[in-house]
């Protein structure tokens, strides 16, 4: 699996805003958390030039403005690669509880998560435009964990 890895004042960017925000939520008792790793994955319909990193052409990478979705804290990330628009939803937090387990007022957006939201979207001005990442190939070694066996700087 092909991923895009944020710099690490990127990433370390991103934490900060997740740790704030679940931080927020957790005052109104809403339990939220963070899961590794911090990356972006390609589609995988896209051609697999997996050995061939240096000649995928990524012009921009951009994460939008966080939102509500099914429980869960989103954002979209919109990459140009290989002249192709491609759109990806990355969970920055995740409820304690499964969808399922969740009560009724959490099945929509309430106001403490709106406000915690449109309080940190500061931290790191959104839209975010990534201009510097390492485009990687991402294993999976077991159920639990992953990890980056080749990948190569980019710099836009």
């Amino acid at each position: 699996m092909l991923v895009i890895i944020p710099h690490p004042d990127d990433a370390l960017k991103i934490s900060k805003y997740q740790k704030i925000l679940r931080d927020q939520l957790a005052k109104f008792n809403l339990i939220y958390y963070k899961k590794p790793p911090l990356w972006f994955p390609l589609p995988e319909e896209l051609p697999q030039i997996e050995e061939k990193l240096k000649e995928i052409n990524i012009s921009s990478v951009i994460m939008e403005e966080p939102f509500f979705k099914d429980g869960k804290i989103v954002a979209t990330i919109t990459m140009q690669v290989n002249n192709q628009l491609i759109k990806n939803e990355f969970t920055l937090l995740y409820p304690l509880n499964s969808k399922e387990s969740l009560p009724a007022s959490l099945s929509e957006p309430t106001a403490p998560l709106t406000q915690a939201l449109s309080q940190n979207k500061k931290i790191l001005n959104f839209p975010k435009e990534f201009r510097i990442f390492r485009l990687g190939i991402a294993e999976r070694i077991s159920e639990t964990s992953a990890a980056v066996s080749d990948s190569v700087w980019r710099k836009l």
